[in-house]
């Protein structure tokens, strides 16, 4: 996929990226979908074309520079983890707590 330029295809070329607009990458992930029955090439696609898009487009010059050309050769993976008692990996439902 890296080959392809299909890993993080939201970066901008300065990064490697192929620098899709979104119809495009939607287009791109319906027709991986249609390949893989599975969905896991789908499912990777759209993780790292939506949390590359938001690191290139609000990341630090620093962190760009580190991260997005490794992660659109497929040296690295974006992507985040939340977890939270009462919302899990919904984080939209993530609840407010109340601070002390």
């Amino acid at each position: 996929m890296a080959e392809l330029g299909l890993l993080a295809p939201t970066v901008s070329t300065e990064y490697g990226g192929s620098q899709l607009d979104w119809t495009m990458t939607s287009i791109a992930a319906e027709e991986l979908g249609r390949a893989d029955i599975s969905h896991a090439k789908p499912v990777l696609y759209l993780v790292e074309a939506t949390w590359g898009f938001i690191l290139d487009k609000y990341g630090g010059s620093g962190l760009k520079e580190q991260y997005l050309p490794k992660i659109t050769k497929g040296a690295a993976f974006c992507g985040i983890a939340v977890t939270e008692p009462e919302g899990g990996s919904d984080i939209v439902g993530v609840a407010k707590t109340k601070q002390n």
